[in-house]
């Protein structure tokens, strides 16, 4: 699980903070957005956030003891009911990982994109320069070919 914020990834076992609008902040972001604004807003879908609607989780790669212990005693239908809840959040927010590669992978298309129209571009120019430079040395070529035919023809003419 990745902050959703910063983005960096959340300790297993570390407490971060599950907004009622389903996003994952870990502890510095989370206080930095109650501070920060009146009310706060939701850094992701920019819903208003109170403090007590933050609930402080702890994220878990794998079931511990004290996990499985919690849930001790409860009926089927609790534990899958809060087994469906955690599946939609944990695909909530792969959902927004996935988004997030998106746009890292727009943004960095686009500056290949433009790096390429920009090298294209000059490298257009270069071909046009080279295009005039070729033509100046045709003319430039003609017209010594045309000089040394004159001189051939010079010479001959004294030669006889």
């Amino acid at each position: 699980m990745k902050c959703n914020k910063c983005w960096q990834g959340l300790e297993e076992q570390t407490k971060s903070a599950a907004t009622h609008c389903g996003h994952l902040l870990c502890v510095p972001c989370a206080e930095e957005v109650i501070s920060n604004g009146s009310p706060p807003i939701c850094p992701v879908c920019h819903q208003a956030l109170a403090k007590d609607t933050l609930k402080v989780v702890k994220v878990y790669q794998e079931p511990t003891d004290a996990l499985r212990a919690s849930l001790y005693g409860q009926a089927p239908e609790v534990i899958l009911t809060c087994a469906l809840s955690a599946i939609d959040f944990h695909d909530g927010q792969m959902e927004l990982v996935a988004l997030k590669k998106e746009e890292r992978l727009k943004a960095k298309l686009q500056s290949v994109f433009t790096e390429a129209r920009d090298r294209l571009q000059k490298l257009s120019n270069e071909n046009k320069r080279l295009a005039a430079q070729a033509q100046q040395l045709r003319v430039a070529n003609r017209a010594l070919e045309e000089r040394e035919k004159e001189q051939s023809k010079h010479y001959s003419d004294r030669v006889r």
